[in-house]
């Protein structure tokens, strides 16, 4: 059993997670030598009368995936599950054009993002890195079983060509 809180109304945890947020990325080789780039980072916004924050996950994909380029609305990325489905395609500065990344936020309506959400009668609960971080790496299983799929495809392919 994991100790890990993944959703909490636990105002004491959003504050710390508040003060502690900061951008986590790792880089993943699956078995076909693709890089794929995972990432975590907070979205903080301090408004007038509240600091909210919540967490986006994204995985970037190189060029040679079959899905780099593609809308995330498009219906080849229905069966990639994400925290409120996917919400982002595109690139991420840090990376030029060399990966294309899809993302997903847990700013959602169901989601507390500040202290007052966490303070109100609604059932809704924060998502912490914890649980982003799940996200993006069932994100990645996802993405990357599609390129495995293809490289085999495209394997056959060429065989039966010979």
């Amino acid at each position: 059993m994991s100790d890990k809180v993944l959703k909490t109304t636990d105002i004491n945890i959003f504050k710390q997670e508040f003060e502690d947020a900061v951008k986590r990325t790792w880089v993943k080789v699956n078995g076909l030598n693709h890089i794929y780039i995972l990432r975590v980072k907070p979205r903080r916004l301090n408004l007038p009368d509240e600091e909210m924050m919540f967490y986006c996950g994204y995985v970037g994909v190189p060029k040679r995936h079959p899905y780099y380029g593609i809308d995330y609305d498009s219906s080849k990325l229905y069966h990639v599950v994400a925290h409120g489905g996917l919400t982002y395609a595109s690139y991420l500065n840090e990376y030029d054009k060399d990966y294309w990344f899809f993302g997903f936020d847990c700013g959602h309506y169901n989601d507390s993002s500040s202290i007052e959400d966490l303070n109100s009668e609604s059932p809704n609960t924060f998502k912490t890195f914890e649980y982003a971080k799940d996200g993006v790496f069932s994100m990645y299983e996802h993405l990357a079983q599609v390129d495995s799929d293809e490289f085999i495809v495209e394997a056959i392919r060429k065989e039966r060509e010979r």
